[in-house]
């Protein structure tokens, strides 16, 4: 038997945010809402750093751990307000994978890009 999430593991408020498409004249604008604010925890995993297009780009793959859901979508973001600053700083996250590490919906694991601030969209 899997055994549950140890609440005081998950010590950041993370929120989870949905796009929301909106057509403007010349194109479409993506916006994001938000869907929940969750308690997880941030695990960085690997830190790059490459030149695209001319210009230098660091990108930190991390795992966010949350408590399981299931409407968790791959085109979904997730927003961090970084507390220890004032006024707070915001990170966002791109998902690239979702995984239910045991099975059990007992936990769920992000696996995000952080972008710099101004890139993620």
């Amino acid at each position: 038997m899997v055994s549950p999430v140890r609440a005081g593991k998950l010590n950041r408020r993370v929120t989870l945010q949905q796009p929301v498409f909106t057509k403007k004249r010349g194109g479409a604008v993506t916006n994001y809402s938000d869907v929940a604010t969750v308690w997880g925890a941030i695990e960085p995993l690997r830190g790059d750093e490459f030149f695209e297009s001319q210009k230098h780009t660091d990108r930190t793959t991390s795992k966010i751990r949350i408590r399981f859901r299931n409407d968790v979508r791959p085109d979904w973001r997730v927003k961090v307000a970084e507390s220890s600053t004032s006024p707070p700083d915001t990170r966002l996250f791109r998902i690239v994978a979702q995984v239910n590490p045991f099975d059990g919906r007992q936990e769920l694991h992000l696996m995000v890009q952080e972008f710099p601030s101004g890139e993620v969209a």
